[in-house]
């Protein structure tokens, strides 16, 4: 009889190294799919805010129209990336050709 509880004691612990092993695993995978994205928003971010970058060229554009602003960008996703201009209450703002 104790044979078979001992039995049952060690496929129970078998089984519990298993699953932490794979749950370990899943948690990797999607740390490495997170840094992943991470590094692709850096890249985004960075080419949007270089030199010469669009960041630069919108604000250059709005300096020459002489509108007081501010600039916020979000990148949500490569193909979801907002920017909103801020400009005071009382400024009317036309299109900038």
């Amino acid at each position: 009889m104790k044979l078979g509880k001992v039995r049952i004691i060690g496929v129970g612990l078998v089984l519990l190294v298993v699953a932490l092993f794979i749950y370990t695993q899943d948690s990797r995978k999607e740390e490495k799919a997170y840094d992943v994205l991470l590094k692709e928003v850096d890249d985004i971010q960075e080419l949007l805010a270089k030199k010469g970058g669009f960041y630069e060229q919108v604000a250059e554009d709005l300096k020459k129209e002489g509108y007081d602003y501010s600039i916020a960008g979000m990148i949500y996703s490569k193909d979801d990336i907002r920017l909103n201009i801020i400009v005071p209450n009382n400024t009317v703002v036309t299109e900038v050709l």
